[in-house]
């Protein structure tokens, strides 16, 4: 995390479906969840999204998300994910993650995406940071708020786009001689 964020890793842009990034992080934690006892739960448009920036860093975020959200929910909690479109075309979509814990602390919300700053006993405060500065890499912003009915809510905001999803480049294929 630390070598992430002294040295970011060059984007590398395609456009691709943002539902199956979310759904992809959200498939990564489970197993945590289920250990943890917490409840995931996703809300997915059924129009696709489609973003141009780079899947696996976005991934990142939403997975440190997830974790985070995880974690503050605590045991028997839930977290949901709600991934909203955007109401003009090319304007952004908004991916929320909310959790049933406590909230945030108010001596924490101003520093919150500072480097090296955590509300957690086992954290280094990095993962909020690189999050917010991948989001920002990609056009876009991350919000936090407390919930009125507990908990707290990470939004984070990618402007989409009205292309089709690339599919994956094919390796190059090379004939033997003679063939």
């Amino acid at each position: 995390g630390l070598l992430d964020f002294a040295r970011p890793p060059l984007l590398d842009r395609v456009r691709h479906e943002l539902r199956d990034t979310v759904q992809r992080g959200v498939s990564l934690v489970e197993g945590r969840a289920k250990q943890q006892n917490v409840a995931v739960r996703t809300q997915l448009p059924q129009t696709p999204l489609v973003v141009d920036g780079d899947p696996a860093q976005i991934h990142q975020v939403f997975v440190n998300l997830l974790l985070n959200g995880m974690d503050a929910a605590g045991r028997g909690g839930v977290l949901q994910v709600v991934v909203s479109p955007s109401e003009t075309p090319g304007g952004p979509c908004e991916i929320s993650f909310r959790d049933s814990g406590k909230g945030i602390p108010a001596d924490a919300f101003d520093r919150l995406f500072e480097p090296f700053v955590t509300t957690k006993e086992q954290g280094i405060g990095l993962g909020l940071a690189i999050s917010r500065r991948i989001v920002e890499e990609h056009g876009g912003a991350i919000h936090v708020a407390n919930r009125a009915e507990g908990g707290a809510e990470f939004a984070v905001e990618l402007p989409t786009s009205p292309a089709a999803p690339q599919p994956p480049a094919e390796p190059e294929r090379r004939m033997a001689d003679g063939l």
